[in-house]
């Protein structure tokens, strides 16, 4: 028999996408069975930055493939995922080796929760609306001059019918 949380109700319907997580450890390099996982995908209260006197990026996977497939996964069953890749995505241009671990911390994350997604239940009858922002909670005195991102503020919200999301987004406002 197996425990009540291994397995879902009648009528739901489980979203997942196993392996696109399974494409993205091959990319990073990170096996399964080897990797110690992480329980977010992201250092609390740490913001990525700019990093201009960081390491350059110096790894054998393709930061913007890695990041195309984590914001592919994000949009589609894990929004859970939402924050932290917006974060790393922001360099994909120029990124450093600060960059490239926060990516893996993603990656560790994905480890114990490749098969994690969305769960429809249609016997919920209810819409939930969820709207939170920062309001330039990122604002630093000493960096505001050489990081004019740390004034922007951040929105956020997911709009969720019978206890699924439907629609979710976190953006940076713009003037």
């Amino acid at each position: 028999m197996f425990p009540a949380s291994t397995y879902l109700a009648i009528n739901t319907i489980k979203l997942s996408q196993p392996h696109i997580i399974d494409g993205i450890l091959s990319d990073l390099g990170m096996a399964p069975i080897t990797t110690k996982s992480k329980p977010t995908p992201a250092v609390t209260l740490v913001k990525l930055n700019r990093d201009l006197d960081g390491d350059p990026f110096n790894e054998n996977w393709s930061y913007r493939s890695v990041i195309g497939k984590l914001n592919f996964l994000k949009k589609s069953t894990r929004l859970d995922l939402s924050h932290a890749a917006h974060q790393c995505a922001r360099f994909a241009a120029d990124p450093k080796q600060s960059h490239a671990a926060a990516v893996k911390r993603i990656g560790r994350h994905l480890v114990d929760t490749r098969d994690k997604g969305i769960i429809l239940d249609p016997r919920k009858h209810s819409f939930n609306c969820w709207v939170d922002a920062s309001f330039v909670g990122d604002w630093n005195r000493v960096t505001a001059d050489v990081n004019p991102s740390v004034a922007e503020s951040r929105t956020g919200c997911i709009l969720a019918c019978g206890g699924c999301p439907i629609v979710w987004a976190s953006k940076i406002q713009r003037k």
